[in-house]
């Protein structure tokens, strides 16, 4: 079963997120709780872990600007 990763609501974020950088490579096998991404905003940058258990696809390409709520990468 295929799962969307996507970018967590961070609160009130002021302008563009953007996606620093993967801490897995593209079909990479995930555990829940793995760190897997780090986001940055015009505040702070963070690592998101990973909500599921599986093999990741890399959906954005490093340097993207993303949403809160867009998906990212997808992971079975």
């Amino acid at each position: 079963m295929k799962h969307s990763f996507c970018v967590p609501d961070l609160g009130k974020v002021e302008g563009d997120v953007v996606l620093i950088s993967w801490l897995v490579d593209d079909g990479d096998h995930v555990d829940e709780g793995d760190e897997v991404v780090e986001l940055e905003t015009s505040k702070v940058t963070f690592s998101i872990e990973s909500d599921k258990t599986g093999n990741i696809k890399l959906m954005k390409q490093k340097g993207s600007s993303v949403k809160v709520g867009e998906e990212i990468a997808v992971i079975s």
